[in-house]
């Protein structure tokens, strides 16, 4: 009896050791890659400075329909929202748009790799 205590608490320390030392082992640095609210926020600049009139630009909130923002997991973020704004004539439009950016390692900055305006 006392040996079957003893190998269960040994299983018990193992398992725990292999918990807490192994997500130390796997955790990869793009938990520092930033978030997606941030990554929708900087997709919103190149959007705005691709429109007739910037000024009018009125970007939805992050959680309302026909937006998404989708990281890969290494630092890659796709957003696909749309703006509402003023087209030439002043009549207000809602383009869509896609945008994908890049996050810098320990929130260092974004580079926008591609902006799609439909």
């Amino acid at each position: 009896m006392k040996n079957l205590i003893m190998i269960i608490g040994a299983a018990v320390w193992i398992g725990a050791a292999v918990w807490f030392f192994g997500g130390l082992i796997t955790e990869t640095p793009y938990a520092e890659c930033g978030s997606t609210s941030m990554a929708y926020a900087m997709s919103q600049t190149p959007v705005s400075e691709a429109l007739r009139s910037p000024s009018t630009a009125d970007f939805p909130r992050i959680t309302a329909s026909g937006v998404s923002v989708i990281s890969d997991g290494a630092c890659l973020y796709t957003v696909t929202a749309y703006v509402d704004a003023q087209n030439g004539f002043g009549a207000t439009v809602r383009t869509p748009y896609t945008a994908k950016l890049v996050a810098e390692l320990g929130g260092a900055g974004w580079a926008v790799l591609e902006v799609n305006m439909d």
